[in-house]
């Protein structure tokens, strides 16, 4: 599948409160550390946790950007492998919602 040209692309800091009046969740997953404690400072309403914590691995994905496609099709994977984890535990009804 493909997305057209995104040459144009740009990543862009946002003002967090352009966008967290209107966040409705009911859980935040971080893909890494740094993230998780950012998403903390921004106060959200809901609760924020790390991916890899959420599913009980631990594991932080890495940034892949700039990287070769190799390490891009290796964070695809964890993602996959992950997402499908939290699945799981949503099937099982192994639901919980971390400290804050």
């Amino acid at each position: 599948m493909s997305c057209g040209d995104n040459s144009s692309w740009r990543s862009r800091p946002t003002a967090p409160d352009r966008w967290t009046r209107r966040l409705r969740a009911d859980l935040v997953l971080a893909l890494d550390r740094e993230t998780e404690r950012e998403a903390r400072a921004l106060k959200l309403r809901a609760p924020v946790e790390m991916l890899g914590d959420h599913v009980g691995t631990g594991e932080e994905v890495e940034d892949p950007y700039g990287r070769s496609p190799r390490h891009y099709r290796d964070v695809a994977h964890q993602l996959k492998r992950l997402v499908e984890l939290v699945v799981a535990r949503l099937d099982t009804g192994i639901v919980s919602t971390p400290e804050r």
